[in-house]
């Protein structure tokens, strides 16, 4: 009886172990995978997929003008529709301003 507790409690560790290689490193948004590190661009906001050992977050890294440039979060970028800054609030809440 022991014997098997001891084979029942190896194959849960293995596949605890399998399941944390292989089921972390993505970051899940609007339905979609993405990768550690990956960006993409979701209506006037640049996100990126953070993960770390226990959770995985996206964040805002960016706004996008209307002429599509990259502005970096607290940046600022003139084009022939004004100037345009990426604001971050403390919370975290991001917005594109027209000026």
């Amino acid at each position: 009886m022991e014997s098997k507790i001891k084979t029942i409690l190896t194959l849960i560790t293995l596949l605890a172990l399998i399941a944390n290689i292989y089921g972390e490193g993505v970051c899940v948004h609007q339905g979609k995978e993405y990768r550690n590190g990956e960006e993409w661009t979701y209506r006037s906001f640049i996100m990126r997929c953070d993960v770390h050992h226990n959770y995985w977050q996206t964040k805002v890294v960016a706004c996008v003008s209307l002429m599509g440039d990259r502005i970096p979060v607290g940046g600022q970028k003139s084009d022939r529709h004004g100037l345009w800054k990426c604001i971050q609030d403390p919370s975290g809440n991001t917005r594109l301003v027209q000026e």
